[in-house]
């Protein structure tokens, strides 16, 4: 059983392989990490780490450098914006995953790390950004916290870039005033969003007609708080931790045992937090995954061990309930089944008292053999606002490159190096 499994795995990775060179000759214009060619750039690098053939290896540094090179042409021609999975912050997230085995791309990374940091001392400055904001502005996906958690890997790693220190303190101090969460006027909260400012996807502006406070890993609270605690580690203050365990306090009062965290908060007609009924949801973006995830690794920054061992009884209950509270037919990282391994298996890593192989290897049974080898991208999903209907998409967000990138860092115990653009490290 072994052995046709690692064939069957080794399979879906040439699968994808071959679908990043190929893309890499088409017309493919996007340039986005979700979905695009920074996306196809990254995958290509972590799969160099575990290939052993030689002509495997020469073809993927040929055909990243393609990738990268039409990246740039795009960026030169159409411009772009500094979102992490749609834009330039994307591109310096490919640029770092591919320094890991060729130099050469490390005068890119600062180039457009540069960049990056230029734009963030001009717009996050700007008092004007706290009227009218929107999720893209401070999301994970387009806005502060993606940027945040580049800015800080690269000042981690060295890049030699001047005022990155300054960048990250401007999106710091703006992360912190927004994430401000008043209960007795809770509709005056920044971060409470307006019916017409909420996603689009899955019809969530139409819904809530009132308006609510996102809590989820891309979009909301808890994408702040985990970045928040990721800057903590860096440049750690008072101030800065009393606002991480004001977050956790409002995270925990509106937990729930049956079922933990809700997707969003209403407002009451008394303009207090409202929390609507809701089912377990172990999603990444929106679900208790993301945010239980968040939680763990902010209150291990500031070492709160009440939170910590809350959070990781949290994950176990979660994990262990896997086939119940994910939906079977999703199986990529947004909101499927993939990020549900990827994180068991740094959990299982990292702490002593936590064990997820037989899980891990259960998860991982039943994704390989869901692939659906008559579609060209393997992987289903089944967003909310297609009713039901699976797609099959290419990206690591949402398709089958995000799938390949679990395994291949699992199967072939290879370090995703960029996986903390999904807040996993």
């Amino acid at each position: 059983m072994l052995i046709n499994m690692e064939n069957l795995e080794s399979k879906i990775l040439f699968h994808s392989y071959k679908i990043g060179v190929n893309e890499s000759k088409s017309s493919l214009k996007d340039i986005s990490l979700a979905d695009g060619l920074a996306g196809i750039s990254i995958f290509l690098s972590n799969f160099y780490k575990s290939v052993d053939e030689n002509t495997v290896k020469t073809k993927i540094r040929e055909t990243n450098l393609k990738v990268i090179t039409k990246v740039v042409k795009e960026i030169n021609s159409q411009g772009t914006v500094l979102s992490l999975f749609g834009g330039l912050t994307g591109i310096g997230a490919a640029c770092m995953e591919a320094a890991e085995y060729d130099n050469k791309y490390y005068s890119l990374l600062i180039k457009v790390t540069r960049t990056i940091v230029e734009k963030v001392n001009i717009v996050f400055t700007k008092s004007d950004i706290y009227t009218n904001l929107t999720f893209q502005i401070y999301d994970l996906f387009n806005g502060a916290v993606g940027i945040s958690l580049f800015l800080v890997r690269a000042y981690k790693k060295g890049v030699d870039v001047p005022d990155i220190e300054k960048a990250i303190h401007h999106l710091t101090t703006f992360l912190v005033r927004i994430s401000v969460i008043d209960t007795k006027c809770f509709s005056k909260s920044l971060l409470f969003l307006p019916a017409e400012e909420l996603p689009k996807s899955g019809y969530a502006h139409q819904l809530l007609p009132k308006g609510a406070l996102l809590i989820g890993e891309a979009h909301g609270l808890a994408g702040i708080l985990g970045c928040l605690g990721t800057i903590y580690k860096i440049f750690p203050s008072s101030h800065l931790k009393e606002h991480i365990q004001n977050i956790l306090k409002f995270l925990q009062e509106i937990r729930d045992d049956r079922v933990l965290y809700p997707e969003y908060v209403l407002v009451s007609k008394n303009d207090t937090p409202e929390i609507a009924t809701h089912k377990l949801n172990g999603g990444w973006c929106f679900g208790s995954l993301g945010t239980t995830y968040s939680i763990l690794l902010s209150s291990e920054s500031i070492s709160d061990d009440k939170f910590v061992d809350q959070a990781k009884k949290d994950l176990f209950f979660l994990l262990s309930n896997w086939k119940s509270d994910i939906r079977s037919d999703s199986l990529i990282m947004c909101h499927g089944l993939a990020s549900q391994i990827y994180i068991a298996n740094v959990l299982n890593k990292t702490y002593d008292d936590l064990h997820f192989e037989k899980i891990i290897t259960k998860m991982i049974d039943f994704v390989v053999h869901a692939a659906n080898w008559k579609e060209k991208y393997l992987f289903s999903d089944v967003a909310m606002s297609l009713k039901g209907k699976k797609r099959y998409e290419r990206g690591i967000l949402e398709g089958e490159l995000g799938v390949s990138l679990v395994l291949n860092s699992i199967v072939s115990n290879v370090k995703w190096n960029t996986d903390w653009m999904f807040l996993f490290g």
